[in-house]
């Protein structure tokens, strides 16, 4: 299974390399080349790229692999460090690209990528995969943001992003510990934590607060004002 999830890590990143690279010379040849400024066929490497690469739905699957398999050390690199400057990275082309087409269909794809993940984590009891679903709703949360080009969505999105790479790290470290100790991350089969282990207990339980946006904690705040600008921004997509 462990060789399984990197071939297919490795399988994705080189096909989300291969379209962006190919995304960028299509660019030089159009606009240097044939001053061409018909530039969708850019646009969509640029999709197909940048959906494999942070992930975006639909390509979602070999990140939930890759951190099930992984160690500790490289699903805290991934999520706190890599996939975040993939998602930085995303937000320094949609400047360069200034596409209208880019933009929406990032929104609508960042949009679908929270709900499917949501309904998928109601079913979930793995931990790690839990954390990892839950990477995949912060990458979505951060490419929505980045996705509006309004500066007020564009700042919440980075402060987003620097709270949740230290959340990140710290669930990780948290399943880690509690495997290492019991032996499963099935949390149906995890009994007796607060008794054995009660400091950990009690970080495990603030985390959780701090992840779901308890009212005062930073994720709360940058949230809710993130849901309030888009009421202003678009009223259908805060309904949603």
């Amino acid at each position: 299974r462990g060789n399984e999830a990197i071939l297919e890590m490795l399988m994705w990143g080189f096909i989300g390399s291969f379209f962006l690279i190919i995304a960028l010379i299509l660019h030089y040849l159009f606009f240097f080349l044939y001053n061409c400024s018909n530039i969708t066929i850019v646009d969509l490497f640029l999709i197909f790229g940048f959906c494999i690469k942070i992930p975006l739905w639909p390509f979602t699957s070999w990140l939930l692999k890759a951190h099930t398999e992984a160690s500790t050390e490289f699903s805290i690199f991934l999520s706190g460090f890599l996939v975040k400057f993939g998602v930085v990275s995303l937000y320094k082309i949609l400047l360069f690209s200034n596409s209208f087409l880019l933009y929406n269909i990032i929104f609508c794809l960042s949009i679908v990528g929270i709900i499917d993940a949501c309904l998928k984590l109601i079913t979930q009891v793995d931990l790690k995969k839990i954390v990892a679903l839950m990477t995949i709703i912060e990458t979505n949360w951060l490419a929505l943001c980045f996705s509006t080009n309004l500066n007020i969505f564009v700042n919440i999105g980075f402060l987003i992003l620097f709270v949740h790479a230290l959340t990140t790290t710290i669930e990780f470290f948290l399943v880690d510990f509690i495997y290492k100790r019991c032996g499963t991350r099935n949390y149906l089969n995890i009994n007796s934590l607060n008794t054995n282990y009660p400091i950990i207990s009690i970080f495990y339980l603030l985390s959780t607060l701090i992840i779901i946006g308890l009212p005062g904690t930073s994720i709360f705040l940058l949230k809710f004002i993130f849901l309030m600008c888009l009421l202003n921004y678009n009223i259908y997509i805060y309904i949603l």
